[in-house]
């Protein structure tokens, strides 16, 4: 159960340490187009987010798949720059694309989520311990993930309706701020990791 306990607390120290810039990136891109009163999507969204880096995750630490970090880790930026540029496509009509295009939005963001988890698989494979517990470990890191991951949108969602409130911007300017915002931001992450 100790094992259980430090592999969820792994996984909340994987999203809010400072190696997760890119993490919290994405995430503050993915809830731009969303507000408070869809607070239940944007947890689904996360979920699937979470979902598609634990099953990478998973292969990556228990080894079936080759060591591709470095190539994840120039992957990582483009889940951003797709992200801002989805926020970005006819802001007008951004609510029929939200509410018609639900699998498309579902399914990049657990693509999204594979490319994050292939990322940090073969290193955490490192410091979880191999024994018999190491499946549970694994579930115990991603439920930690998901935690955390949570624990962020919340914050970005109360964060981001505060804002707009106190400066009356509508939510279709607001994505198109935060979303350039995180595209600059992601080209410089990308320029950094090349």
């Amino acid at each position: 159960m100790n094992q259980i306990l430090q592999a969820f607390s792994e996984g909340m120290a994987h999203i809010f340490c400072l190696d997760a810039v890119d993490h919290i990136l994405f995430l503050l891109v993915l809830c731009a187009s969303y507000d408070y009163s869809m607070l239940k999507r944007i947890f689904w969204l996360v979920t699937a987010f979470t979902i598609g880096h634990a099953f990478t995750f998973v292969l990556s630490a228990l080894g079936y798949t080759p060591s591709v970090r470095s190539w994840a880790e120039i992957m990582i930026p483009f889940t951003i720059l797709i992200t801002a540029i989805v926020n970005w496509y006819k802001p007008e009509r951004q609510k029929d694309l939200i509410e018609k295009g639900k699998t498309l939005i579902y399914l990049l963001t657990i693509s999204c989520g594979s490319i994050h988890g292939l990322a940090i698989g073969s290193m955490i494979r490192i410091k979880l311990d191999p024994g018999e517990n190491f499946i549970s470990q694994l579930i115990g890191f991603n439920l930690g993930v998901e935690v955390a991951q949570i624990a962020v949108v919340v914050l970005i969602l109360a964060t981001q309706r505060s804002l707009r409130g106190l400066l009356r911007i509508k939510l279709v300017h607001w994505k198109i701020g935060v979303s350039g915002i995180g595209f600059g931001a992601a080209l410089l992450i990308l320029l950094d990791t090349l």
